[in-house]
Order: C-alpha cells, then sequence, then structure tokens
C-alpha cells in the first residue's frame, strides 16, 4: 500500500511540473515569432541615421568657406562656390560631403572635397571626395560619420558664422551671377517662375538680355539688403549700388529663385 500510495504522490507532483511548463510554453506556442532577448539593447541615438542635404544656410556657408580656404591653398586666385553639400552628423563629430565649381580666372571647374568636424575640439580637417563617395552621400547610402578625434595645429577651429541679411543675399548674389556669366541655362532655371514666364518666352531671349546687360552684372555691390519671413521661405529684397533691384526667395540652402527687377 505504501508503494502505491508513493507511486500516486509521484504522478501528481509529475503532472504539477508538466502543467506548469505547458503554461510557460503557451505564449511562445501562440507566437511563433517570439524570441528571448540574448543581451542589452543598443538605445544609442544618433542626430542623423544616414547622409542628409544641408538646408541651414549658416552651416552651409561656413562649410563652403572651410572648402575654399582649402582650395586657395593649392589655387591662391580661385573663388569656391558650393552647389551642395550632405552632411553625416551624431553627438560628437560630422561629415561634409560637398559639391561645388571652381572659378580661377576664366576657367571653371567641379570641385568635390570632403569636410570632418570634431565637435568636441572644435576643429576640422579637409580631405579630398571621389565623385563615387559624394554620389554615395547624395544617395544616403553612408550611414555613419567618420568618429576620429582631430587635434588643433592653430588653423583649423571650426565655427559655425551667422552673417547679416546683407551677407546672405551676398552670396546668393555671387551665386547667380556664377551661372549668369557661365551656365546661362542654370540662371534661367533659377528664374522666379512668374517673372520668367512674363519677360523671358525663351531662354534665347533670356540670353540676349543678359547680352545687353552686361554692365550691370559687372562686380555687383549690395547697398541695401531687407530679409522678410514668409510661411515657406526668406525672402531678400535687394538695392546694389548702380539702383538695381533684386528679389531673392530662399527656401534653403541654395533652393533659391530670383527676380532681376523690380515689379510694378
Amino acid at each position: 500500500m505504501k508503494k502505491i500510495k508513493y507511486i500516486i504522490i509521484g504522478l501528481i507532483i509529475l503532472v504539477a511540473i508538466l502543467i506548469v511548463i505547458l503554461v510557460n510554453l503557451k505564449p511562445k506556442i501562440q507566437n511563433p515569432n517570439y524570441t528571448e532577448s540574448t543581451g542589452p539593447q543598443d538605445n544609442k541615438i544618433k542626430l542623423e541615421s544616414n547622409t542628409t542635404k544641408e538646408k541651414n544656410d549658416n552651416i552651409f556657408f561656413s562649410i563652403a568657406d572651410i572648402v575654399q580656404s582649402a582650395i586657395k591653398k593649392e589655387k591662391p586666385n580661385a573663388m569656391y562656390y558650393a552647389q551642395a553639400i550632405y552632411t553625416m552628423q551624431d553627438y560628437n563629430y560630422a561629415t561634409y560631403y560637398t559639391y561645388g565649381f571652381v572659378q580661377d580666372k576664366s576657367k571653371l571647374e567641379d570641385a568635390y572635397l570632403k569636410v570632418r568636424v570634431d565637435m568636441i575640439n572644435n576643429t576640422f580637417v579637409t580631405e579630398k571626395l571621389t565623385i563615387e563617395e559624394y554620389n554615395k552621400a547624395k544617395m544616403g547610402e553612408i550611414t555613419q560619420s567618420e568618429q576620429t578625434k582631430i587635434p588643433s595645429n592653430g588653423n583649423n577651429q571650426y565655427e559655425i558664422k551667422s552673417p547679416t541679411s546683407r551677407g546672405i543675399a551676398q552670396r546668393y548674389i555671387a551665386d547667380y551671377i556664377l551661372k549668369l556669366n557661365n551656365r546661362p541655362d542654370m540662371a534661367f532655371e533659377l528664374l522666379e517662375e512668374n517673372y520668367k514666364n512674363k519677360n523671358f518666352k525663351t531662354i534665347e531671349e533670356f540670353k540676349q538680355y543678359i547680352q545687353k546687360n552686361k554692365e550691370r552684372f559687372d562686380n555687383i555691390q549690395i547697398e541695401t539688403a531687407k530679409c522678410e519671413v514668409k510661411e515657406d521661405s526668406l525672402e531678400y529684397t535687394i538695392l546694389d549700388e548702380k539702383g538695381n533691384y533684386y528679389k531673392i526667395i530662399v527656401y534653403n540652402a541654395l533652393n533659391y529663385n530670383i527676380v532681376l527687377e523690380q515689379e510694378v
């Protein structure tokens, strides 16, 4: 009798164990995608998960100035005009992939450079950039900034500048005149749509207009520049030293349209 009693008690215990096991397995059976955590999760938050187009005027032109200084080391008389910058940034480091024009005397060339910034030390370094690297950045295919400390050499301090409305307006005027003189098709496309449709039926008419007004577009110096905040843009009303009027509508860094006459 005692043996039967012990067998029954053992069976009861075994059944209880099986019930506990089945209860614990139930969620996994109901959800075939269920997996247990194998370790702590990486919760580090980055400011960007891949390259994005730089839209801030102050950052855009500050990086352009760094590239200008790098180019002048090899070509002292050259001027650099940034056209697009793509950024990869986390909390401590940023990499800027830049494309622009270099004008050296009458020659205009494409230029690709990379600017790496150490935001802990406020330092930078410039490097040569291949077209392939730039295109990867443009397509958002670069997913990690180069996290390398950049020591100071006394001449590589990084600073975001905040130029005046006049300073920003001068940047846009300079970019437009470069295109007017060297890439008239690009200058034509930058005209504000209503102004363009009203004044120029074709690009050939626009080229004739440029020829007739060569003196006007030679060495423009801004007398006054007023900035007005609109819903989705900034509008710069500009008067140059020769009494000519311009209006530049800026949507974000170097994404703009222009009007070349006072609208009545």
